[in-house]
């Protein structure tokens, strides 16, 4: 999946004296030394990272490592933008142990994600099946967690975010804010930050009533977006959800949105940085009144001026989970259980699709137009566009061949304009992502 690699072959140096022709020679020779020592300096010569395109998807699977037709542990695999050269980069056998959150870090070097993987990188199921954050190579090489979590079942790290830097990640976790593998009082999560190679972690949250989750990086790194049900003068009692923000040190943590009946959460910014956007269930004049419909909302950087993106009133409608920005901060996609001729209704079987609208409002339609009466009503959810912004990465129960059916929850990959959709995996997958 790599291109292949030409390295020069340089001759043994001589170290006699030789005519004018033999010490031309030897110039080139040493030019021709210094020319390979330099690449590998630059790719690492035999135990070199391979090279992975741009645009490349990433994605968790449970399908067969070999021909054998086997159903492993779920691993990371990696696939070309044009689909082709679908491998495994991560080879483990034992179906207990779980991948999911993949996210490449800014310069598609890595891949940071979460994994109940054992810490001695064996192919076994970490202590009471705990969660840890893990960073490897983007060719699955070096692979190692950052956190050494082992002590409770539950206990453990879910959402992250590489800094724009690359050089941190921001993650949620239940554990002890004193960093002891133990989990907080009362299982609360907080806001981490650990430095890519696992060192300093540090809470930039300290709560164990309230709790704060969903960490997401402002494009320039110096803040970060959070859900909290922190109280609004930043003490340790609980409250309705709300978008927070925080200096990238923790510093400064100041509520976005302040409801007390209704909630906000998962917020994103956009690419550009000049833009918030977060699910909320308010009202959409903006009061704070409990409704049973949530909508997308867009605000400015720093949440003032939010305006709703989506319009749902109905009976549930509107459900939605979050969504992601388009590359140009033109475009949101987010999931909806909205009917699909846009009507302020609920969709048949209340099946969630993808939906993609700009970001003021306008062009709202459905990229998946699922409506089958299915066990677990998933449908379909957004994860990410790619860099060029050509394509889709979502996740669906869909039926693998693109029938109105359900099937088992696996990654897909579609067109902007939700055509061509096409399955990742075939035996259940989750968390496609595109490399930057």
């Amino acid at each position: 999946m790599s291109p292949s690699k030409s390295f020069a072959v340089a001759k043994e140096p001589r170290l006699h004296s030789a005519p004018a022709q033999d010490r031309a020679s030897g110039a080139n020779d040493l030019r021709l030394l210094f020319v390979a020592l330099l690449f590998c300096v630059i790719t690492g010569c035999g135990g070199s990272v391979k090279q992975i395109p741009s645009g490349t998807i990433a994605f968790s699977s449970s399908g067969a490592l070999d021909s054998s037709g086997s159903i492993p542990a779920e691993n990371v695999w990696i696939e070309k933008a044009d689909g082709s050269g679908a491998a495994p980069i991560t080879k483990l056998t034992n179906g207990g142990v779980g991948v999911d959150n993949l996210v490449w870090s800014p310069d598609g070097s890595k891949l940071a994600f979460i994994s109940s993987r054992a810490l001695d990188g064996s192919d076994a199921v970490n202590a009471n099946f705990t969660f840890n954050l893990w960073v490897m190579n983007a060719d699955g090489s070096g692979a190692a967690p950052l956190t050494r979590l082992t002590s409770t079942s539950g206990q453990g790290v879910l959402d992250l975010a590489w800094s724009p830097d690359g050089r941190r990640i921001a993650f949620d976790s239940n554990r002890a804010l004193d960093g002891r593998d133990a989990v907080n009082t009362n299982g609360t999560s907080n806001i981490w930050v650990v430095n890519s190679d696992g060192s300093s972690a540090v809470p930039l949250t300290r709560f164990t009533v309230a709790s704060a989750t969903l960490p997401v990086w402002a494009p320039d790194g110096g803040r970060i977006a959070f859900t909290s049900s922190g109280a609004f003068d930043g003490s340790d009692s609980a409250s309705a959800f709300n978008i927070w923000v925080m200096n990238a040190d923790g510093s400064g943590s100041t509520p976005v949105t302040r409801l007390a009946a209704a909630f906000s959460q998962h917020p994103a910014f956009s690419p550009d940085g000049t833009k918030l956007a977060f699910v909320s269930n308010r009202r959409l004049d903006g009061s704070d009144v409990f409704t049973k419909a949530s909508n997308i909302w867009v605000a400015k950087a720093d949440g003032s001026g939010a305006i709703p993106l989506t319009k749902y009133t109905a009976l549930e409608v509107g459900s939605v989970l979050g969504g992601v920005w388009s590359p140009d901060s033109k475009k949101f996609a987010f999931d909806s259980t909205a009917a699909l001729d846009g009507s302020d209704e609920l969709n048949a079987n209340s099946i969630k699709n993808v939906w993609v609208a700009n970001t003021d409002g306008s062009g709202a339609a459905p990229l998946t137009r699922l409506a089958y009466s299915s066990f677990s009503a998933f449908g379909a959810l957004p994860r990410g566009w790619s860099p060029d912004g050509a394509n889709l990465a979502f996740i669906s129960d869909v039926a693998l061949d693109g029938s109105n059916t359900p099937s088992f929850l696996n990654a897909w990959v579609m067109k902007a304009d939700g055509s061509n959709s096409r399955p990742l995996t075939n035996a259940g997958g989750t968390s496609p992502a595109f490399k930057p």
